[in-house]
């Protein structure tokens, strides 16, 4: 009975791992993403000048230093196969490869079933935020991949784990830039084997257990420093070569970066909790747990008799300070540190007594995976299943109402729904701006970009720089002058030169007054209602 309650627990779980992956589809660069693909497959170009934004540099195209070329071509031929319901499965194959590369992490530490399924459900959740259809949807399982290496190496000490993870590491750097985070741990680790000669004590359990004399930890110091020497070599192997290593330094460290894009924003201690609950507790509970155990061993946390070790207190630190700078490194905090969590509660709990919990109480996995659904329940990140596009995210009847209206010339889109209107477009429309903040266009061209929204000066110097006919953006109802409200070009509600020809749910669609489009006011324009400030508009 014991063995069907693990089963049925597994079972339940791995139904909460398809759930998280079988949510719509929202995700506004994924549309680049695939016209990337589609055209480097068309071209058989690798895309070095960028052909869909109509900025220019001393008269050419802006060079594109870097793309995530084997993902954005792989995510394409997806798309090509089924189309959303494809991309749907894959992500549902990616959350559940993600838990079972969790439960491995967790099962490695504990003989209890019923922790080691808590810890990985607690973190799956957790992971879940960033389960985007898009390059990055693949870093969130080769970096548990990676971790489950070097941990396979930590605790044996065998070679096969470095080989194969270098493998990991080249197949991981033509698929996306988060192959870098995967190198440093890689680094780390290297590093970690280093200080065990250096120190000289090896019963700190610096290295694996079965390694004893100290010219075998010689030997396998060299493998790990030989590996990752390989991997960093091996990873400029892509087609944008060492640009992957300069365009990852430039993001971590860009200022516009943190200010301009939520994902990158660094948030304070109330923000972070308000923001991401389940991933802040787990913070503070692994924290407060490390300095319990501590001092309940007398300030002896890493020594022989110890489950955890300095390499875990070192991984808990530098993935704690990685996220707290960036919020979209959350998952990759809780993937690294799942073993060290497990590790703290069996030993606090005690390894024994905590089989024997299960032993005793045989629906204990069962109950353990009912109060991770209830976690996700209550953080809202276990959804109705509904693979395929989320259809109000998009502007799709904006886009549409572009090409049955006969929109002429060239245009400005906010930079979220830049994407979609290229892929359906282009070559036809070009933006100014999109999702490629970080690899295409410049810190000054992006904060301009993002001010032209709410800055009418601004956007008038676009208008005549770039003769600009028409304007698709966001439907955000609101008072016009409510600071409160985000504004996205209310002041053309009130503009004699621009009339408003498109309205929905997602989408407002401007046209200029005196150009190629003036005839479409006379016949589509609205002339009472004002979408920023309807409230005003109907008395």
């Amino acid at each position: 009975s014991t063995r069907l309650f693990r089963i049925v627990a597994y079972g339940l779980l791995v139904c909460v791992a398809v759930l998280l992956g079988a949510k719509p589809i929202r995700s506004w660069d994924l549309w680049w993403h695939l016209l990337v693909g589609e055209e480097a497959l068309r071209s058989g170009s690798t895309l070095p000048a960028d052909p869909f934004s109509m900025i220019r540099q001393a008269g050419e195209p802006l060079v594109w230093i870097y793309k995530d070329l084997g993902a954005e071509v792989l995510l394409s031929v997806v798309h090509s196969i089924g189309g959303a319901s494809a991309l749907s499965l894959l992500r549902i194959v990616a959350s559940v490869g993600l838990f079972v590369l969790l439960f491995s992490l967790a099962r490695r530490r504990t003989d209890a079933a019923w922790l080691a399924l808590f810890v990985a459900g607690i973190a799956l959740l957790i992971a879940s935020f960033r389960l985007i259809v898009r390059p990055e949807l693949f870093s969130l399982v080769l970096f548990p991949l990676v971790v489950s290496l070097l941990e396979e190496r930590r605790q044996v000490g065998r070679r096969w784990p470095l080989v194969v993870a270098v493998l990991v590491v080249w197949l991981w750097a033509n698929l996306h830039r988060g192959v870098v985070l995967g190198l440093v741990l890689f680094w780390g680790y290297a590093f970690y084997e280093l200080g065990s000669i250096l120190l000289r004590r090896h019963r700190l359990a610096f290295v694996s257990t079965a390694v004893s004399r100290r010219d075998d930890v010689q030997t396998k110091q060299a493998e790990s420093l030989l590996a990752v020497l390989a991997a960093t070599v091996i990873a400029l192997l892509n087609p944008s070569g060492s640009a992957l290593y300069v365009q990852a330094f430039d993001v971590t460290t860009s200022d516009a970066m943190a200010r301009l894009v939520s994902e990158w924003q660094r948030l304070g201690p109330r923000e972070l909790l308000e923001a991401f609950p389940v991933a802040s507790l787990w913070m503070l509970v692994l924290m407060f747990l490390l300095l319990v155990s501590n001092w309940r061993q007398k300030g002896q946390i890493w020594s022989a008799r110890s489950r955890i070790t300095l390499w875990d207190v070192a991984v808990t630190c530098g993935l704690f300070w990685i996220a707290l700078r960036a919020p979209r490194m959350l998952p990759m905090m809780a993937i690294a540190t799942t073993p060290v969590m497990v590790s703290v509660l069996d030993s606090l709990v005690g390894r024994s007594r905590a089989l024997q919990l299960e032993q005793r109480i045989r629906p204990l996995p069962l109950l353990s995976v009912v109060c991770v659904i209830l976690v996700g329940w209550a953080a809202q990140r276990i959804e109705e299943p509904n693979p395929g596009w989320a259809r109000d995210w998009y502007p799709s009847q904006g886009v549409d109402a572009i090409t049955r209206l006969g929109v002429e010339g060239e245009g400005f889109t906010t930079y979220t729904y830049a994407g979609y209107l290229l892929y359906h477009l282009w070559p036809a429309k070009r933006v100014i701006c999109d999702g490629r903040f970080d690899t295409v266009y410049s810190e000054a061209l992006i904060e301009t970009c993002m001010a032209a929204s709410s800055n009418p000066d601004i956007f008038r110097e676009w208008v005549r720089r770039y003769e600009l006919q028409w304007v698709l953006t966001h439907n955000r109802p609101g008072p016009v002058r409510d600071p409160s409200t985000p504004r996205s070009f209310d002041f053309l509600d009130v503009d004699p030169g621009w009339g408003l020809v498109h309205w929905d749910s997602s989408a407002l669609l401007y046209v200029r007054r005196n150009g190629p489009n003036g005839h479409l006011l006379r016949d589509y324009a609205y002339q009472y209602l004002r979408p920023h400030d309807l409230d005003v508009s109907l008395r």
